[in-house]
């Protein structure tokens, strides 16, 4: 027998802030003093969104810092994020010879995207609101048979962006359970339909979301 409890949350406000935890600070203050190993582990969490949401621009930055002091982890990670930003030329030799004015206008391109609110006016709306989310989640979730046989229960907390047409994106797991019911999670919320926007001053604007989800197995 299977009872989920789902309960969510509609700013990522305090998650994100909980996140940013003693060991991350102690790293991100040491990276600013200038240790490379320390710049590279902030550019690489920056660059995958571990712990902190991803953050090309700030991921570049560290991880540029790290690569010119001979950090060859950190030279092979920033060519991928260079890569991503459609920036391919600037890694065709030594990384010694980059254009810096290539890392700057990725810093010009970040401040023209779209900014994701945490705090919008108006918060988006899951259709028929919180009661009609919690049914389509009990019914379109599926508990993982792995998980189910080990008895492993708990709360997976994700969170993604509800975009300014009402579409989900950029998924991501904020707190773990295990590989199983961390993928069934995010399974559910990639098959989410649209919700109402969030706005700002009377706008469609993309909102930070966050969706906390327990799974707990009864007899």
């Amino acid at each position: 027998m299977l009872a989920l409890t789902t309960t969510f949350v509609a700013s990522a406000d305090e998650k994100l802030d909980s996140i940013m935890d003693a060991e991350f600070n102690r790293i991100l203050i040491s990276a600013i003093q200038g240790d490379a190993q320390s710049q590279y582990i902030v550019g690489y969490r920056y660059y995958h969104g571990r712990v902190v949401p991803r953050d090309l621009p700030k991921a570049v930055a560290f991880l540029s810092k790290a690569a010119g002091q001979d950090h060859m982890a950190a030279r092979e990670l920033l060519k991928q994020a260079l890569y991503d930003v459609d920036n391919e030329s600037i890694y065709d030799g030594d990384f010694e010879e980059a254009d810096q004015e290539v890392i700057q206008s990725i810093y010009e391109y970040s401040k023209h995207k779209e900014k994701t609110y945490k705090k919008p006016d108006e918060l988006p709306e899951f259709p028929g609101g919180v009661n009609a989310l919690v049914k389509y989640l009990s019914t379109h979730i599926v508990y993982p048979d792995v998980s189910r046989q080990r008895g492993i229960e708990g709360k997976v907390i994700v969170l993604f962006v509800v975009t300014k047409s009402g579409s989900i994106g950029d998924i991501r797991v904020l707190e773990s359970v295990d590989e199983e019911l961390d993928q069934a999670a995010v399974q559910v919320c990639k098959s989410l339909p649209h919700f109402i926007p969030g706005r700002v001053d009377g706008k469609p604007v993309n909102v930070w979301f966050t969706l906390p989800v327990s799974f707990k197995l009864t007899d």
